[in-house]
């Protein structure tokens, strides 16, 4: 029986960055128009689609979120020495 290596995901850092996202977004064809105000959604257009209506948005807007406010100040720290991949 092979062995698994399980994560603990009780600490709730599980996915991606939202520059991460956005760095794989614009790589096909896409570009960041929002977020609700929480930060858990990010929402994304087809570039040269109603770019009048909904233009790209920098990243660093979102940054000030209460999710993500909350989360520098109490996760942070149970991570910090973990090992990070860079994208």
């Amino acid at each position: 029986m092979p062995t698994t290596s399980r994560v603990n995901l009780a600490d709730g850092f599980v996915g991606a960055s939202l520059p991460a996202f956005v760095k794989l977004a614009r790589r096909k064809g896409y570009r960041l128009v929002g977020a609700e105000r929480w930060g858990f959604n990010a929402f994304f257009v087809k570039a040269g689609i109603a770019e009048d209506l909904l233009p790209e948005r920098d990243v660093h807007e979102f940054f000030d979120a209460p999710k993500v406010r909350h989360g520098m100040a109490t996760r942070w720290p149970r991570v910090a020495d973990r090992p990070w991949v860079q994208v």
